[in-house]
């Protein structure tokens, strides 16, 4: 809606122009990863891989530091 609304007024105004979306991450923050970031990632890597390799039926936590698998009844 707002890039729409945005590129209706330029264009009113004569201004011609295309507008793309990004998605931004550490590009926003101008900043290398802390170590809160990394093994955020690590963790969801973990979870990622534990589905690829056919685990289903399961709740996958982040546990006082650690990646676990409960087994939902």
């Amino acid at each position: 809606m707002l890039k729409n609304s945005v590129r209706n007024n330029l264009c009113e105004l004569g201004i011609s122009v295309t507008i793309v979306d990004k998605n931004v991450g550490y590009e926003l923050r101008a900043a290398d990863p802390i170590p809160f970031d990394v093994e955020y990632t690590r963790t969801w890597i973990r979870a990622v891989r534990y589905l690829l390799k056919g685990g289903s039926g399961s709740m996958i936590v982040f546990d006082e530091g650690y990646l676990r698998t409960d087994t939902l009844c």
